[in-house]
């Protein structure tokens, strides 16, 4: 389960919350797994939540009373929970992503939102849209379109999130195609590099990994800025130096 103060800037998603999701999730359906077949398949599971029968009957005053007393009150957008998808908190001091590349993070839906392509783009990479969202020019230009809040914090709700200028590709375009395919491959390398350097041990270690992080993250906005035909003026707009 991951909330708002799980996401940082392209790093790993931690492992620090759990739950039990006792549902099959087939052909766009969610359906509770029979619970002889939890005792059959999974009897820890089963075991965990026997033991607490009587408190999961009682929510909502009883209303979880009969066959499915282990299953969920709501099941909001769990169709949509077990994919690869971008995950943005709700409050941000500027505007940022991380990646759930394998779909195995479900988001709490209060501060945190998931970010996936819809079909008409589908052919594009989600690494790519990451680069873009976490570019110093979607930073520099999001607090124009979204809500202030005290202490610094501003909304990266939906309707702020869908404000922002995103930059699709035209697959029929070499040109378009060929910086995708730059733009994902230097995000990766960015994702590759966040997890060597949570795993560093040595002072020099880190200061060599934070050096790379930092050239991938400038070769990353010289890219944006060209996907967008920012001019060099306007370069020195978004970075402060004019």
């Amino acid at each position: 389960m991951v909330s708002g103060t799980d996401v940082n800037r392209y790093s790993a998603l931690p492992e620090r919350q759990f739950i039990l999701f006792p549902y099959r999730v087939e052909n766009e359906k969610v359906e509770l797994i029979d619970f002889s077949t939890l005792v059959k398949e999974y009897p820890k599971t089963a075991e965990y939540l026997l033991a607490n029968k009587k408190l999961l009957e009682g929510r909502e005053k009883g209303r979880m009373r009969g066959a499915r007393w282990y299953g969920y009150i709501y099941l909001k957008n769990m169709i949509r929970q077990s994919i690869r998808k971008l995950c943005i908190p709700r409050l941000v001091d500027r505007l940022y992503a991380a990646y759930d590349k394998s779909g195995k993070h479900f988001l709490d839906n209060v501060d945190v939102g998931g970010i996936v392509f819809n079909l008409s783009y589908s052919s594009q990479d989600l690494r790519f849209l990451l680069g873009l969202l976490n570019s110093s020019l979607l930073r520099w230009y999001f607090p124009y379109v979204s809500a202030p809040f005290r202490g610094g914090w501003i909304s990266a709700n939906r309707q702020f999130l869908s404000q922002l200028p995103i930059r699709t590709i035209d697959p029929a375009s070499p040109a378009d195609v060929q910086r995708h395919d730059r733009l994902v491959a230097l995000v990766e390398q960015m994702l590759a590099l966040h997890q060597q350097l949570a795993a560093a041990k040595m002072p020099q270690e880190k200061e060599l990994l934070q050096r790379q992080v930092g050239a991938t993250d400038r070769a990353i906005d010289t890219l944006v800025y060209e996907l967008y035909g920012l001019t060099d003026e306007e370069i020195r707009i978004v970075e402060g130096e004019a």
